[in-house]
């Protein structure tokens, strides 16, 4: 998948999108069907994505980026806040000639989703939000063992948690190499912010077309509050694919597809 970076808001930011690839600082062709912009979750990277990225290639024109500080952009810290990391989305929609797309985000990128669509719903076409809530209530003991991490006072856990009873080997060694590719302080703070904003009162506000996708065993954020969250927004669609946890784009990718493909098909 071809990759290039952007300089964004006084940062240096990696960038995969379709092929063909451009020169240095060009902006990819994006007239292609629709223009898809992946949002990766806490402490993560724009490689989580890259199965969706090549699938929806072939139709549209998906792009996914590392935000500051995570995986190959650059800066050492999180952004401080859920508002920071949606006034960096539009700065990339900016700079990418993007007047319009349809952001897909999960966890936290469903999160910072969520908010660009109520803070700038001009810019969102549409939302696919997985593995997200409107209010992100994390368990105590992941957040505390990141902090342990961050302070140098344990190992990073590579453990099945957070994934569903369908999850092969091979995707657990995927997901932990992509774990260790932003500095743990980075996932700890994201981690923090993600449960410090509240859009409840709000979500009923979004008027854009929205699916909302979960993994019925997602032990981190539950099924049940992505079933409240699209319950909470006029005509959103929702979709919980079985034995699937936390990360169904990587975990069941192509009951994801075959779920945003069809969201896609409905949009004009």
């Amino acid at each position: 998948m071809p990759s290039k970076y952007f300089d964004i808001a006084g940062y240096a930011v990696s960038v995969l999108h379709a092929p063909p690839s451009t020169l240095p600082g060009v902006v990819p062709a994006l007239a292609r069907g629709k223009r898809l912009v992946f949002l990766h979750g806490a402490g993560s990277t724009a490689a989580v994505w890259r199965r969706q990225l090549t699938h929806f290639a072939a139709r549209h024109s998906p792009l996914a980026f590392d935000w500051p500080g995570h995986g190959r952009s650059s800066g050492t810290e999180a952004l401080p806040s859920i508002p920071a990391y949606s006034d960096f989305t539009l700065a990339l929609l900016d700079r990418l000639g993007l007047e319009r797309a349809v952001l897909v985000g999960t966890s936290m990128g469903g999160v910072i989703a969520l908010d660009v669509a109520l803070r700038a719903p001009g810019r969102v076409e549409a939302l696919v939000a997985a593995s997200t809530a409107a209010k992100v209530s994390l368990p105590a003991e992941m957040v505390e063992t990141w902090r342990s991490v961050m302070n140098g006072r344990s190992a990073q856990p590579f453990t099945p948690f957070g994934y569903g009873e369908g999850a092969s080997t091979e995707i657990l060694r995927e997901g932990w190499e992509l774990q260790v590719r932003t500095d743990p302080r980075v996932r700890y703070f994201d981690l923090v912010l993600a449960q410090k904003i509240d859009l409840r009162a709000r979500v009923g506000e979004i008027r854009q077309p929205t699916l909302v996708v979960h993994g019925a065993q997602d032990p981190i954020i539950p099924a049940s509050e992505g079933a409240a969250l699209a319950e909470g927004i006029a005509a959103a669609q929702y979709v919980e694919i079985p034995r699937a946890g936390h990360f169904p784009y990587r975990e069941a990718p192509e009951a994801f597809h075959a779920a945003v493909d069809a969201f896609l098909e409905t949009l004009p």
